[in-house]
């Protein structure tokens, strides 16, 4: 008989992803909880198979701010996350790119745009 997932196993993956982002959050500094706390945060495999650590922004601005603070976050993220290789700060405009595009000197993103950071590596990693 073939497993069927379930929902319990869908809540539990849920949960599981909920402890692992405030875990990583409760491991930065405070001025950088300030910045996540817009947030959103995911977890997915890049094109080519690097699992990335995402956070999407809602604006450039605030992008910006984490990218300032950028070696931190990787190290709460590679204290957490053992086999993720790569943080990626994105943004994500709130209107999902469908709204009017202001002209203005200041990039203003229609659609969703990402700076990766690829972690350094463990001394574990080097060996394997």
């Amino acid at each position: 008989m073939l497993y069927k997932p379930s929902f319990g196993d869908r809540q539990l993956a849920e949960s599981f992803y909920q402890a692992l982002f405030n875990r990583f959050y409760d491991s930065v500094d405070r001025p950088t909880q300030e910045l996540l706390r817009e947030c959103q945060f995911g977890l997915a495999p890049s094109p080519t198979g690097v699992k990335t650590f995402f956070i999407l922004t809602p604006d450039l601005e605030q992008a910006q701010n984490l990218i300032e603070r950028i070696e931190g976050i990787i190290n709460g993220v590679m204290a957490i996350m053992v086999g993720v290789h790569q943080t990626a700060i994105c943004i994500a405009p709130p209107d999902g790119g469908d709204g009017p595009r202001q002209q203005s000197a200041q990039l203003n993103p229609r659609y969703m745009m990402a700076k990766i950071f690829p972690h350094p590596l463990q001394d574990d990693e080097e060996l394997g």
